[in-house]
């Protein structure tokens, strides 16, 4: 599931994946470079023999796209995505005028997309918190170790409403059990 962070598709260059993170792919990145696409996963295979494996899967996927062949067959297309980092591992092969502004441009679109991201989250922090009242404070004070007592006086409850809350937080998954 690719969440747009664009309104119009032809200039999107990132997007938010299943795990929430905002990345880019070798298709999108092949559109703005304009080469063949079997050609940047070269490239990116061979940039990806100076990572440790264990620090590549961090931020470089191997992916398949699906699609059905003009013959009726199903086919698999491989293709990266990455993040930041990984970016910048694999820009870091384009060279030149060219190469210096495709870097500009993808690297402004990570940085839109964080904005737009930190801008709905404090929109759900809002929303969450007229639903759900202290919550989010007393989760944040019992993260700092605070203590029953010392959070009811922090927020104006009692200490009673403090652990109805905890056991709010801890069934949302907002606190170990």
């Amino acid at each position: 599931m690719k969440t747009q962070l664009d309104l119009f598709p032809e200039t999107l260059t990132t997007y938010i994946n299943k795990e929430g993170k905002v990345v880019s792919n070798s298709l999108i990145l092949n559109k703005l470079k304009g080469m063949l696409h079997k050609n940047l996963l070269q490239i990116i295979r061979q940039q990806l023999k100076y990572v440790p494996e264990a620090e590549q899967e961090l931020n470089i996927k191997l992916l398949f796209s699906v699609y059905t062949a003009a013959n009726g067959a199903k086919k698999r297309t491989p293709y990266y995505e990455f993040d930041e980092v990984g970016f910048g591992l694999i820009a870091s092969s384009f060279t030149g005028e060219d190469g210096a502004r495709l870097r500009w441009k993808i690297l402004k679109s990570y940085e839109d997309a964080r904005k737009q991201l930190a801008v709905r989250d404090r929109r759900y922090t809002r929303a969450f918190d007229k639903r759900c009242p202290g919550l989010i404070a007393v989760v944040e004070m019992t993260q700092k170790d605070m203590n029953r007592a010392q959070i009811a006086g922090a927020i104006g409850k009692s200490p009673a409403s403090v652990t109805y809350r905890r056991h709010q937080a801890r069934h949302l998954g907002l606190l170990p059990h």
